[in-house]
């Protein structure tokens, strides 16, 4: 496995309202990870954590009407198995903007589109640099992939963002939800300019 009642921000001056569902199998399995995200958004956002099980805190969250974003997390789940963290539809009516990494991007395929559109290798864990150009710009960084499953195809209004030989490693759609299969939170550099960039936007 992100638009048009969203209010406009400044990102670096004020505090936005992040729900974060951790899409992890236990909270135990999400812990390390979590230490990321409350690096990146300490000082800077207000950050809220739900676990993927808690359907009724998620839904709660959305319904106060002062969430600006939505992160889907990773996940230690394959989005091809039965068995996997599900995500509420009312995340994706909510027309909150999400950033889905990972297992959370290929959620958002599969939520879109299908399953069909989604492939699987080996599991990959492994450092690569590169610049994002669209949809917003980041100069050229290190982002960290770790995963079994990978994107070849988009639902219809998505556009690639970075593809390398068939996997799609970002994407976006045009009411601003965007999708990585890299983990933008895990080295602290890319993770303060990804994140500066994307909550600007």
């Amino acid at each position: 496995m992100f638009i048009i009642i969203v209010r406009k921000r400044k990102y670096a001056s004020s505090r936005m309202k992040i729900l974060l569902i951790n899409l992890y199998s236990t909270p135990e399995k999400f812990k390390k990870k979590k230490l990321n995200f409350i690096r990146i958004f300490k000082n800077r956002a207000k950050l809220v954590i739900k676990n993927w099980q808690d359907k009724k805190g998620i839904i709660s969250e959305i319904k106060k009407g002062n969430v600006d974003r939505i992160i889907l997390s990773g996940s230690d789940f394959r989005i091809k198995k039965t068995n996997k963290g599900i995500v509420p539809d009312e995340v994706f009516t909510s027309k909150i903007k999400i950033l889905g990494i990972c297992y959370g991007f290929q959620y958002m395929i599969y939520y879109y589109s299908s399953l069909r559109n989604i492939k699987s290798f080996k599991n990959h864990q492994y450092d690569l640099s590169f610049r994002i150009n669209k949809p917003f710009k980041v100069k050229k960084t290190k982002y960290r992939f770790n995963h079994h499953d990978f994107i070849v195809k988009l639902p219809k209004n998505w556009k690639t963002a970075i593809k390398y030989k068939n996997m799609i490693y970002m994407a976006y759609d045009r009411f601003g939800n965007v999708g990585t299969q890299f983990h933008p939170e895990f080295h602290k550099q890319s993770s303060n300019l990804f994140f500066n960039y994307f909550f600007c936007n």
